[in-house]
């Protein structure tokens, strides 16, 4: 994705997992929507947040929002 492009620290899922969230899902719909266990959407959370220096999903949904929005024009 375009996304995972500007997000190198980011895998595709850990993104798609983040953007849900960032969209109204709560992990477990967030998971679903990626086909994950929400233990296994859960762990690609924890990473992404190790990866992108965030102290919390809401940090990493933010950051993430904001690249998003800043490639699309948004920001």
């Amino acid at each position: 994705t375009a996304a995972a492009a500007c997000l190198p620290a980011l895998a595709d899922e850990q993104i798609e997992l983040l953007v849900a969230i960032r969209n109204g899902a709560d992990v477990e719909q967030a998971a679903r929507r990626c086909h994950l266990s929400p233990r296994t959407a859960a762990r690609r959370l924890t990473d992404a947040r190790q990866s992108l220096g965030a102290r919390s999903t809401a940090e990493a949904v933010s950051l993430v929002g904001r690249r998003i929005d800043e490639l699309s024009g948004r920001a």
